[in-house]
């Protein structure tokens, strides 16, 4: 088995080997990229029963942070802190330590460590999207980038790390417009039920619509 098809066989199912085929495209489109990687982030969440404990996730990441408004910068912040942090291994562990959960459990870890020490706290009831948000970047990054930018470079599909790395920049900006939406359906549906993906960026053309503007070409050409 050649090295490129056996890395390729190391993704998990569910469309993201497809999204890195398509990646390593000469001329792939990043809206193409876009497009697979929220299909196969749906698709993938479905399969795994979405997030399970994210409400509990949630009401612990309010409960910490209001307790951490109302006293403030004081040592009883820092044990509501620590006491927070410790609820979200916990929440993992009922879990069964499933993947998701501690990605989610990691992602909430962040948001609070980003506000420790901040008087500016976001609007009450948003803490559920913008945690639903952060767990959906970090799936991506899991179960795509982490693999998918160091073997771009391996194949001389990208130049160096560094640029890999710029490469994954740029892919996650052009996710931005659809994440929220993905981020607000999973907010609602956190066990994936009947999550879907956000509207393609990139819109389907039909074979009748190609065939035509190959004709026009030839004729073009032809004069």
């Amino acid at each position: 088995m050649a090295e490129g098809d056996r890395f390729e066989r190391s993704f998990r199912p569910g469309g993201w080997r497809k999204a890195y085929r398509r990646a390593r495209m000469e001329h792939a489109q990043t809206s193409e990229v876009v497009d697979l990687l929220f299909h196969a982030l749906s698709k993938t969440l479905r399969s795994y029963g979405g997030v399970p404990g994210f409400d509990s996730i949630c009401e612990t990441l309010d409960r910490v942070e209001l307790a951490m408004k109302v006293i403030s910068i004081s040592a009883e912040a820092a044990d509501e802190f620590v006491r927070g942090l410790g609820e979200f291994d916990r929440i993992a562990r009922d879990e069964l330590g499933h993947r998701f959960t501690r990605i989610a459990a990691k992602s909430a870890k962040a948001l609070l460590a980003e506000r420790w020490g901040s008087t500016d706290h976001p609007a009450s009831g948003t803490n559920r999207e913008l945690l639903a948000e952060r767990t959906c970047v970090e799936i991506i990054r899991n179960m795509f980038f982490s693999n998918a930018r160091l073997q771009l470079v391996a194949e001389h599909k990208i130049a160096s790390s560094g640029r890999a790395t710029i490469w994954q920049q740029e892919i996650e900006a052009a996710c931005v417009p659809g994440l929220k939406s993905m981020a607000d359906r999973l907010a609602k549906d956190p066990l994936a039920v009947s999550l879907r993906s956000p509207k393609r960026q990139l819109r389907r053309t039909s074979t009748s619509k190609l065939v035509d503007e190959v004709l026009v070409s030839v004729a073009g050409s032809n004069e």
